[in-house]
């Protein structure tokens, strides 16, 4: 039976050297979600502008449902400015006061995400208060759906509060190797073990499922039983491995139970 995801958050352009491209990790996750024959809904907010104008095209090309892409006047369509050094390394400016800054909660989303299977959010839309409070009312309605936290830390954009509430509310969470650095120093946790530091999160925030992508073909981890590696060309994204390999059913009877380790996978 195919499944109705909400990701909630920004829908912005990379503007980088070569030319502008479409993102935003909610964006790409809802499209992701589609690819797999799910029904991925993105809810964000565009300017009226030409980037809202082409991202909106971009999005309806892609089959995916744009009901839930707010527009307005007032705040421009959110872009990222990407500069590379001369090693080719990336570094991002992150424009603030756009639309998707100021997502309105609404009964129709409240109505969504009443009966979704899944709600996915990060830290990056929360940096604003409109936006982080409709978050907070999404998810306070949220049934019997997965809360799937794609923490996406990015730089000044995020607080020490924000990752706590958002620890509270999900059922998987999803980081990258820089990230789980970032979570074990916050949260005193030892790394020197993935597969433990992944069980001791699972246990402290009574998670279901917990995701680590390492994003290169070297593990620096060994791999132990209690422990799903993947390789990335069997998993096209977090979103693949979570949608296919956590237990729906037994996320939504337990999600407050606290086990040693359930399940985690790193890829």
């Amino acid at each position: 039976m195919q499944k109705t995801v909400l990701s909630f958050g920004e829908t912005l352009w990379d503007l980088f050297p070569s030319g502008p491209a479409l993102g935003g990790a909610p964006f790409n996750f809802a499209c992701r979600v589609n690819s797999l024959g799910d029904r991925g809904i993105i809810i964000s907010r565009i300017g009226r502008d030409d980037y809202g104008r082409k991202a909106l095209e971009q999005i309806a090309a892609f089959g995916m449902d744009v009901s839930c892409l707010q527009q307005e006047d007032r705040h421009p369509t959110g872009t990222v400015k990407v500069r590379l050094d001369d090693k080719g390394n990336p570094d991002f400016l992150i424009v603030s006061e756009v639309a998707y800054d100021f997502i309105d909660v609404t009964d129709e989303l409240l109505g969504l995400a009443r009966a979704a299977d899944c709600v996915c959010f990060g830290t990056l839309v929360q940096r604003a208060p409109t936006s982080r409070r409709s978050l907070r009312r999404l998810l306070e309605v949220t049934g019997k759906g997965v809360k799937f936290l794609d923490i996406n830390l990015r730089k000044d954009c995020f607080f020490r509060e924000t990752i706590t509430e958002s620890l509270k509310q999900a059922n998987i969470l999803k980081m990258n190797l820089h990230e789980a650095h970032y979570l074990a120093e916050l949260f005193e946790i030892s790394l020197s073990s993935l597969p433990d530091f992944c069980a001791e999160m699972m246990e402290d925030w009574s998670l279901s499922c917990c995701l680590v992508t390492l994003g290169g073909p070297a593990t620096p981890f060994p791999p132990d039983s209690s422990t799903n590696i993947c390789e990335a060309n069997r998993w096209p994204t977090a979103a693949g491995l979570a949608m296919r390999s956590a237990r729906w059913s037994r996320c939504n009877e337990e999600p407050r139970r606290r086990y040693r380790l359930r399940k985690s996978g790193i890829f």
